[in-house]
């Protein structure tokens, strides 16, 4: 979500917060708070227990929980692919 706190990580300028920033911006599209506030009435009429606004979010949770080793491979190569080699 477009906030403060997303564009702090680019700013700060430490590595690993830049490399947060890098993780989300790349990942497709970033949406404004007033977007993800629009699916929340809709959400909690469904009484869904779970309230992701964006759809790729909802799959990588999927895939998260179906198998956490192949989760924590990727993360681990994503994290590899954003931080500057020491």
């Amino acid at each position: 979500m477009n906030t403060g706190m997303l564009s702090a990580g680019e700013e700060s300028g430490d590595p690993p917060g830049r490399a947060a920033t890098r993780a989300v911006t790349s990942a497709g599209d970033v949406l404004e708070p007033a977007e993800a506030a629009d699916s929340v009435p809709a959400a909690m009429e469904d009484e869904r227990f779970l309230i992701l606004p964006h759809r790729a979010v909802l799959e990588m949770h999927r895939q998260q929980g179906s198998d956490h080793d192949w989760w924590l491979r990727g993360m681990r190569r994503l994290r590899s692919s954003l931080l500057p080699r020491a």
